[in-house]
């Protein structure tokens, strides 16, 4: 790493903290290397290694992973991970093409662009330094407006910030107004069917029933949307 946290904290009698101050130490030259750590890490390195280059899938594209655009605008990365988990759901649903059409990905789970080799293969040392969070794909039941309202919080920030919360979507056609304000942002959203032989898109009634995946954080109310509380 190259920075460590260090945090001061004072404590009274009764448990009750009185006193904290902290601030970031950058591990340069300067600071000595715990010859047991390195001992330690080269024990573990080969295998580290070679988990990192093992080749986990393979693409003819850049994967555009760049942290401020995919956290205000839709990007390729963003559309593959939200399509991924539309289709794995498909892989597994027994009756219709697929139980959960829609996918949500917030942009702020995007960490770094994939540049594949000439090749055009992906390893799992640069899949994990893109997309870090290792968390459970989540299929949840909302009603249409409660989809619209997380879409407007996904659409609340105009530029100004950059705290990740915009979405990523599969099976959504969705416009924005970013002149209107915040929460009153989402002009038109289209849903793909789920139920359905040919999968078209429809207007989102606000009263149905819809299917989605996203991943667990997500649904943990990181990054502003309180999906935990629908």
């Amino acid at each position: 790493t190259k920075y460590l946290g260090r945090l001061n904290l004072t404590f009274d009698d009764n448990g009750d903290l009185t006193y904290f101050a902290g601030q970031p130490e950058l591990l340069d030259s300067s600071v000595p290397q715990e010859e047991d750590v390195l001992q330690l890490l080269e024990k573990y390195r080969p295998q580290i290694d070679a988990l990192n280059s093992e080749v986990v899938g393979k693409s003819k594209v850049i994967l555009d992973g760049d942290s401020i655009r995919c956290r205000h605008e839709e990007c390729n990365f963003g559309n593959l991970i939200a399509d991924a988990f539309v289709m794995y759901k498909a892989s597994v649903s027994p009756e219709t093409w697929t139980s959960a059409p829609i996918g949500l990905y917030n942009g702020g789970g995007i960490r770094t662009t994939i540049e594949p080799l000439d090749t055009g293969e992906i390893t799992r040392g640069e899949l994990l330094a893109a997309v870090p969070f290792g968390s459970t794909l989540l299929t949840v039941t909302l009603n249409g407006s409660d989809l619209i309202k997380t879409l407007e919080i996904g659409a609340r920030s105009n530029g100004e910030t950059s705290a990740g919360e915009f979405l990523q979507v599969s099976g959504l056609k969705v416009v924005y107004n970013m002149s209107q304000p915040a929460l009153s942002r989402v002009v038109s959203v289209k849903a793909r069917c789920g139920v359905c032989t040919i999968p078209t898109y429809e207007e989102v009634d606000p009263s149905a029933k819809l299917h989605h995946n996203h991943h667990q954080l997500f649904g943990h109310g990181w990054w502003g949307w309180p999906l935990r509380t629908y």
